[in-house]
């Protein structure tokens, strides 16, 4: 995204683009999260099936 500086002059995505690193942060957050959600249901599926396996194994 290009806009203007104070001066009016064009810039580049090196002078500012706090909005695109405030955007690539966001996005490695939803990430991490979305990994985070899914290695957290992988274990309640594990710690659901540890169970199971002991109750089949007290019949």
């Amino acid at each position: 995204m290009i806009g203007k500086n104070k001066q009016g002059n064009k810039r580049g995505p090196q002078e500012g683009g706090l909005l695109e690193k405030k955007l690539i942060r966001l996005q490695n957050e939803e990430c991490r999260l979305k990994k985070e959600r899914e290695c957290l249901e992988l274990e309640n599926r594990i710690r659901n099936l540890k169970q199971a396996n002991e109750e089949i194994k007290q019949w």
